[in-house]
């Protein structure tokens, strides 16, 4: 071996430790993101991760009412507490006959209560007015709000987002008055709440809901990146689209209030379990 050759090779050797370090802080490549390409659940995770190690503080949002809590859950407990009272029974024999079988059944509650007893086979007007207002005195009481059901899959979905270094944001437009049931239902449903990167927004000035969501994720995206959003209106999803173009957009084909079409590259799910 030639002197110039141990040469090379102790260069070689010895620049091996600047290159390490070069390296190691070379940051992960950016994420590149078709605008109109639908997303998927393992997909966010995955990008999730590679921002966290940018730290870009990578924000995902949620609404709560048919997109993490599955309400159909709460609706059918409250129509079944309703024929459950004897008076009820008694009154009503047939309606309450007819339902009972079918209270276990998700895809039978709609938007609306006299659509929902339509669906489960009942047309007496008196029957349904009577349901509407037992109905609409209890859907947002503490005590409802507290038993709220996730969506399948949700839970365990939103923990693997927080722990690959996601900020979790939900964002709801229920007001104030609901927040201890929903605090409540949070907890008890394990969805993070009182942990650090992990907020929860209410509409507190009863605004307008697209235009309430919109003013507090301008306020999010200023101490974070949003890279992801769930939602089972259309409306606000297309606007997260819209605020957020390189956001993967989820839309939650629970329960929705219109018909509005979704925008390019927004994913329909029926829950989160397919996260793989």
């Amino acid at each position: 071996m030639t002197n110039y050759f141990k040469l090379f090779l102790l260069a070689i050797f010895a620049a091996q430790p600047f290159y390490t370090a070069v390296w190691a802080k070379t940051p992960a490549p950016a994420v590149a993101v078709n605008k109109t390409q639908a997303a998927t659940l393992a997909g966010l995770t995955a990008r999730v991760r590679i921002e966290a190690a940018q730290n870009t503080v990578p924000t995902v949002i949620f609404d709560l009412d048919d997109t993490t809590f599955d309400s159909r859950y709460k609706r059918l407990m409250i129509i079944r507490d309703f024929i459950s009272q004897p008076a009820v029974a008694s009154a009503y024999p047939a309606e309450t006959a007819k339902i009972k079988p079918a209270l276990d059944k998700l895809e039978t509650v709609k938007t609306s209560m006299k659509e929902t007893m339509y669906a489960l086979g009942v047309s007496n007007p008196d029957f349904i007015s009577e349901a509407g207002k037992f109905s609409n005195g209890r859907i947002m009481s503490e005590w409802y709000l507290s038993r709220e059901t996730a969506v399948a899959g949700a839970p365990a979905y939103i923990n693997g987002l927080y722990n690959a270094g996601a900020r979790i944001v939900y964002i709801s437009a229920r007001g104030t008055a609901m927040r201890s049931g929903t605090e409540n239902a949070l907890r008890a449903n394990n969805l993070l709440l009182g942990k650090p990167r992990v907020a929860l927004y209410l509409n507190e000035r009863d605004e307008e809901v697209v235009g309430y969501k919109a003013r507090v994720l301008n306020e999010v995206r200023k101490s974070g990146k949003v890279i992801g959003g769930f939602e089972n209106e259309p409306e606000n999803i297309n606007m997260f689209k819209n605020m957020f173009p390189d956001g993967f957009m989820f839309f939650l084909n629970t329960r929705k209030s219109s018909n509005t079409p979704l925008s390019p590259g927004i994913t329909v799910i029926n829950n989160y379990l397919r996260a793989r």
